[in-house]
C-alpha cells in the first residue's frame, strides 16, 4: 500500500521509508508509478510514501527535489539516498539497499536501556552494572 503525504510531521519516524516524489503532468512519473506501486506490495517492512509536489512544496522543499520522478529513502527520519528520474533498475537497486540496512531498536528492559539487534533479536546492554542474565534473553 502506497501512503500520500502531504506534511513533513506525516513521515514515519521510527520505520524505512520511501517518498516518490511526483506531479500528475509528468509522464515519467506516471509511467514508473504502477511498478512503484508493485514494490509496495513486495517490500511490506518499507513504508512507501508518495507526495504531490503541486499539492506540497513545502514538502518537495524540504528534501530538495529539483526533478521527477524523485525518490528519497530514510531509514529512522534520516535521508539515506535519493535517485532522481524514472530509472526503474535504479529504484530497485536502491530499494534492496535500504530493505538490507540493519535497524536497531531501544527498548525498556527492567534492569537498564537496552538495544534489540533487528538481525539477531539479541539483546545487548550497553551498561557495565547491568543484569546480563536478563538482557542476554532474545525478544
Amino acid at each position: 500500500m502506497v501512503k500520500l503525504l502531504n506534511e513533513l510531521d506525516e513521515i514515519p519516524q521510527d520505520k524505512k521509508v520511501i517518498i516518490d516524489f511526483f506531479a500528475e503532468w509528468c509522464g515519467p512519473c506516471n509511467r514508473i508509478s504502477p511498478q512503484y506501486v508493485e514494490l509496495a506490495d513486495k517490500y511490506t517492512n518499507i513504508e512507501f510514501c508518495k507526495c504531490d509536489v503541486d499539492e506540497s512544496s513545502a514538502l518537495s522543499e524540504a528534501f530538495n527535489i529539483n526533478a521527477l520522478p524523485s525518490f528519497v529513502f530514510l531509514n529512522d527520519g534520516k535521508v539515506v539516498n535519493k535517485l532522481e528520474g524514472a530509472d526503474i533498475d535504479g529504484l530497485k537497486k536502491l530499494i534492496e539497499e535500504l530493505n538490507n540496512i540493519k535497524t536497531v531498536t531501544k527498548v525498556e528492559n527492567e534492569c537498564c536501556e537496552c538495544t534489540v539487534e533487528e538481525c539477531t533479536g539479541k539483546k545487548v546492554c550497553d551498561k557495565e552494572d547491568c543484569n546480563k542474565e536478563s538482557c542476554d534473553k532474545e525478544t
